[in-house]
């Protein structure tokens, strides 16, 4: 492990409710990281950030070369995301990626599953088994039954069946979910 970031936990989750807890946690952890990481930016500055985010990598798709772009409103609006993503303290979205990519082990996954099937025996079959909203986030565990997620949602951890992820599911949203896995 990097010495800047500590190893990933050791602890694995030995019942249903401490394995909640550590969920909530994780989550918690990878939002403070992120909202620690644009701390330096005011409300104006985040905002724009979030409004114009998709400007530069349009750009990219289109082949045009930034200092070259000719629309030069366009040109004004990258420069200042450049320049805004200068003060985003890279060290935290990376503590926070570390954080929620913890969550995917598959040693973590495999224990997770191990502990919701038993706890959930006899209720498999069924789309969803636990909805639960966080601060952080809602926190959705599938059951073995097939669903359509389509909804905003921190985290989602199915265990089987024929789904579906469409908008929001499991992929972060702005502050109001800037970090979320599925």
């Amino acid at each position: 492990a990097s010495p800047e970031f500590p190893p990933p936990s050791p602890f694995l989750p030995a019942s249903y409710e401490s394995l909640i807890r550590d969920i909530e946690q994780h989550l918690l952890r990878a939002s403070r990281d992120v909202h620690r990481a644009f701390e330096d930016l005011n409300d104006e500055e985040r905002e724009f950030l979030m409004a114009e985010r998709w400007n530069l990598s349009d750009v990219f798709a289109e082949d045009i070369y930034i200092h070259f772009d000719e629309d030069r409103a366009r040109y004004r609006k990258n420069q200042r995301l450049i320049e805004l993503a200068e003060r985003v303290d890279m060290r935290m979205l990376v503590s926070a990626a570390r954080t929620i990519a913890e969550m995917s082990q598959p040693t973590r996954l495999g224990n997770a599953k191990r502990i919701l099937r038993a706890h959930f025996d006899g209720e498999l079959e069924a789309e969803i088994l636990l909805e639960k909203d966080t601060d952080y986030g809602k926190i959705i565990i599938g059951g073995e039954g097939s669903h359509w997620y389509r909804e905003d949602a921190a985290f989602i951890l199915d265990l089987g069946g024929d789904d579906l992820y469409s908008a929001g599911a499991g992929a972060s949203a702005g502050w109001n979910l800037p970090a979320a896995i599925c």
